[in-house]
C-alpha cells in the first residue's frame, strides 16, 4: 500500500496534527468533481443519480448547520456542467435528486437551468423555501422541468419562533395557500418542522399534525431541534447551560440532548414520537397521499419506507 498526502508525512516526522483544517478559500464551484457513483453499483442503495449545483445559503437560521458547513455566500456550478452530468446520468435513471439546500436562492440561474432541463425528461426533486410559491413564473419552470418534489422548512407554526429562529421567508398563516400552489405545479412536499423551541409547549403536536393533513403535506419529518457544532443555537444554549449530551449518538434529530424551556425533555421526546407515529398511520397517509397527483409515484413509496424505519425504531427501543 502507497501512503502519501501531508497528513501522512506528519505522521512519519511526528508533526503535530491540527484538530481543525479550514481552506483558505471556498471550493470554486466550476471545479466540482463528478462524483463516481460506480462504487456503488450492486450495493442496493434505492437512488445513486444525486448532483449538487450550489453551495450556500444567503439565510442564516439559527439552527441550521448549512452556513457553518458551505457559508452563506451563495455559489452556482456553470449550467453547462450540470446538464452535461445530467445527460450521463438520463442514461441510468430518468430520476435525479439535487442535494443542493436552498435551490432557488438565485432566481435567474434557477430559470435559466430549469428551462435547459425542460425535455430532458427527468423527474426530480431538490430543496426550496415556502416562498418559492410566490414566484409562479419560477415554479411554473421548475415543474415543466420534471419537478415532483421539494423539501420544504416550514419549521413551526407559530410566528414568533420563525422570528426567533431566523426564518425569514416563512409567514405561517401564509402555509396553508402557499402549499396548494406547489401542488397546483406538479411538485409534492416533503416538509420539516423542528420541534423543541423556547416558543414550544406540549400543544404543539397535534396542531402539527393537522396542519399537514388538512395541507395534503405528502411526507414530513419531525426533527427534535439539535444544536449541532458551528450553529447559532449551539452557542446560545451552551452560554445557557442547557446542553445535556455531547454524546454524538444523540445527534441525530430523533433524541433530546438540551433542556427545553416550555415543556421537559420527557413531553418533547414524547410528542417527537407520537408526531411521527400519527402522521405515518394508515389514516393520516390516505388523507394525504391518496389522491390522484403526479407526485405520488415518489411520495407513496416514501411514506411506506418512513413508516417502517419509525416502527422499526420503536421496537428497538422498546
Amino acid at each position: 500500500m502507497i501512503w502519501s498526502g501531508p497528513g501522512w508525512y506528519r505522521i512519519l516526522k511526528r508533526e503535530p496534527c491540527s484538530p481543525v483544517y479550514r481552506p483558505d478559500a471556498m471550493l470554486d464551484m466550476a471545479d466540482l468533481p463528478i462524483a463516481r457513483r460506480e462504487i456503488f453499483a450492486g450495493k442496493g442503495y434505492l437512488l445513486t443519480n444525486t448532483l449538487q449545483t450550489t453551495r450556500g445559503c444567503p439565510f442564516d437560521c439559527e439552527f441550521c448547520s448549512v452556513t457553518a458547513f458551505y457559508g452563506r455566500k451563495y455559489r452556482e456550478r456553470p449550467v453547462e456542467q450540470v446538464l452535461a452530468e445530467l445527460e450521463v446520468l438520463c442514461k441510468q435513471n430518468s430520476f435525479a435528486f439535487f442535494v443542493d439546500d436552498n435551490l432557488v436562492a438565485n432566481r435567474r440561474y434557477a430559470l435559466s437551468l430549469f428551462s435547459a432541463m425542460k425535455g430532458m425528461g427527468f423527474k426530480w426533486l431538490s430543496h426550496a423555501p415556502i416562498d418559492f410559491a410566490g414566484d409562479p413564473e419560477l415554479m411554473r419552470a421548475a415543474g415543466e422541468s420534471g419537478c415532483i418534489g421539494m423539501f420544504v422548512g416550514f419549521e413551526s407554526l407559530n410566528q414568533e419562533s420563525l422570528v426567533a429562529m431566523g426564518k425569514v421567508t416563512n409567514q405561517a398563516t401564509s402555509y396553508l395557500e402557499q402549499a396548494k400552489v406547489f401542488r397546483d405545479h406538479g411538485i409534492g412536499i416533503l416538509g420539516s418542522f423542528v420541534l423543541g423551541s423556547d416558543g414550544d409547549t406540549p400543544a404543539i403536536f397535534e396542531p402539527i399534525l393537522r396542519f399537514c393533513e388538512a395541507a395534503r403535506i405528502e411526507a414530513a419529518i419531525f426533527p427534535i431541534l439539535t444544536p449541532y457544532p458551528g450553529t447559532k443555537v449551539r452557542e446560545r444554549l451552551e452560554t445557557e447551560g442547557r446542553i445535556t449530551s455531547n454524546d454524538w449518538r444523540d445527534y441525530d434529530m430523533g433524541h433530546v440532548n438540551f433542556i427545553p424551556r416550555g415543556m421537559s425533555a420527557a413531553e418533547l421526546q414524547a410528542g417527537h414520537d407520537w408526531l411521527n407515529r400519527s402522521f405515518y398511520s394508515f389514516s393520516s397517509m390516505y388523507r394525504r397521499i391518496f389522491k390522484l397527483h403526479r407526485s405520488v409515484q415518489v411520495f407513496a413509496p416514501m411514506n411506506f419506507g418512513f413508516r417502517s424505519a419509525i416502527r422499526r425504531t420503536a421496537k428497538v427501543m422498546v
